[in-house]
């Protein structure tokens, strides 16, 4: 089990296991070096007894031990070279693209906020995005929608999304961030921490926003593609999104990737930005979309690990057709903030996880 409170669930991701491949054939060569060093240590100390025994110059009998410790040095050096190794990073895409492997659903189990077992699944490589059952508990859900509405209640309902949205054709009526409220939101800011691998210092705000009948957010990516944009003063770029939808929605509301490519399948021909959301509707095969559903997750990598931003990361949310949507939405940056929950806390460390 790592530092986050997760651990790898019965399928091990397909590089991790190339890599594993790759040190079993490793294995026979350090097997060669460790009997090559042994023979070399059985030379050197009948080397050594001889030379005790033999009448030699001082001047011989240190250039003899100057050519045993060189030969122990190139043993070690032999021994070290063979050992096994994984990658530095064996999620790395590029390992990813070169194994066939990959075109699995690959699952990870993950602490349930209950103390129970949840799952997570990989829905797609391309971009990176995963889909974590029952993040948040009911009452967790509830909470948010309260402070949301408590938050109406005190500014007015003015239409005015209070929070730093990337650009797009935003219509939703009502969206606010959640200003450390208390200790349960706190704790599901731990929790998208440590799904997400980056630490806490690294958010923003919780932004909640409610969708009504014919609201939608169109396509766009939550990175900054403009490198002058005054937001990337404060942390830098978007390095993943965490969406938590906060109830079911009668019919719509779905989050589609335009131009993902689910696991195990092949995108569709046909799949444009334009019709991704009637598409979607449809569960036409081969579009990569989430339907929401309440106290699920997805967990979205705006970025290559190069840093590159993906441009694959596009997303939608979907028109609701008939229900309310309510989502919170949880931006986590490159670097740490000054502001949010987390911003003050100096160090950039996960302990509290």
């Amino acid at each position: 089990m790592c530092a986050f409170g997760l651990q790898w669930g019965p399928l091990e991701h397909p590089a991790r296991r190339s890599a594993e491949r790759d040190d079993r054939r490793r294995r026979g060569a350090r097997t060669a070096a460790l009997v090559l060093a042994l023979v070399l240590v059985r030379a050197c100390v009948r080397a050594w007894t001889k030379m005790m025994a033999a009448k030699m110059t001082k001047m011989t009998k240190l250039v003899m031990v100057m050519v045993m410790v060189m030969m122990m040095m190139m043993m070690l050096t032999v021994v070290d070279g063979a050992r096994t190794t994984l990658p530095s990073d064996y999620r790395d895409e590029k390992i990813d693209d070169d194994d066939g492997e990959l075109n699995i659903v690959e699952t990870k189990s993950y602490f349930a906020n209950d103390g129970g077992e949840a799952f997570a699944t990989r829905v797609s490589s391309a971009p990176r995005a995963y889909v974590y059952r029952d993040f948040l508990s009911v009452e967790e859900c509830e909470h948010l929608i309260s402070l949301a509405y408590a938050r109406v209640m005190r500014e007015g309902d003015d239409g005015v999304v209070k929070f730093p949205a990337p650009r797009g054709a935003f219509t939703a009526k009502k969206g606010y961030a959640l200003e450390n409220e208390d200790d349960v939101v706190r704790a599901i800011e731990l929790r998208v921490a440590a799904w997400s691998m980056l630490p806490p210092n690294r958010a923003e705000n919780i932004a909640v926003l409610k969708y009504d009948v014919g609201d939608e957010y169109a396509a766009h990516h939550d990175y900054f593609e403009d490198e002058n944009d005054s937001e990337l003063l404060d942390g830098g770029q978007r390095a993943a999104t965490v969406f938590m939808y906060l109830s079911d929605v009668e019919d719509g509301g779905e989050t589609v990737f335009p131009l993902g490519t689910p696991i195990g399948e092949t995108r569709h021909a046909s799949l444009t930005p334009e019709n991704a959301c009637s598409m979607a509707h449809k569960g036409t095969k081969g579009v990569l979309s989430v339907k929401p559903r309440r106290g699920d997750a997805v967990l979205l990598f705006n970025g290559h690990l190069n840093g590159e931003n993906d441009v694959n990361s596009l997303h939608a949310g979907c028109p609701v057709t008939r229900g309310t949507k309510w989502i919170a939405t949880q931006w986590m940056r490159v670097g740490p903030r000054h502001v949010g929950t987390h911003a003050t806390k100096p160090s950039d460390s996960q302990h509290e996880l």
